[in-house]
């Protein structure tokens, strides 16, 4: 494989060799197969580029609104149907759960451990068996 080197940083890759197929001020250079566009290159050496902390916070708190929309409708059918005064698809104890869960989403962001995706608020596993 050879990788394309701009200002240190690979923008593209190709399996053929560069030799003859582009102009020769182009920096390409020899790398293995791992590299992808967006790799740092510095002293002969290929590395994944490190996400900045705001990278990392912006697509974080996209995971987390995303969450939030997705629980909506669960939490909305719930209230109507108590509003109904018919039977709801979840019990009060699963709402309770449920609005907990929306809750550490909401306050997550401000938590020390974020943006760390190891300690994103845990869903309650019923959760996932529920669908629209």
């Amino acid at each position: 494989m050879w990788a394309l080197v701009i200002d240190g940083v690979v923008t593209d890759i190709t399996a053929s060799s560069p030799e003859g197929r582009f102009h020769p001020d182009m920096d390409w250079k020899f790398s293995s197969v791992n590299v992808q566009p967006g790799w740092l290159y510095a002293n002969g050496e290929f590395a994944k580029k490190v996400e900045q902390l705001d990278e990392r916070m912006s697509a974080e708190r996209e995971w987390r609104d995303g969450e939030l929309v997705a629980r909506q409708w669960l939490r909305d059918r719930h209230r109507d149907e108590q509003d109904l005064n018919i039977p709801t698809s979840i019990s009060n104890e699963q709402f309770v759960e449920l609005l907990e869960y929306m809750q550490a989403l909401r306050e997550w962001p401000n938590s020390q451990s974020f943006p760390t995706v190891a300690m994103r608020p845990i869903s309650p596993i019923w959760l996932e068996l529920i669908k629209p």
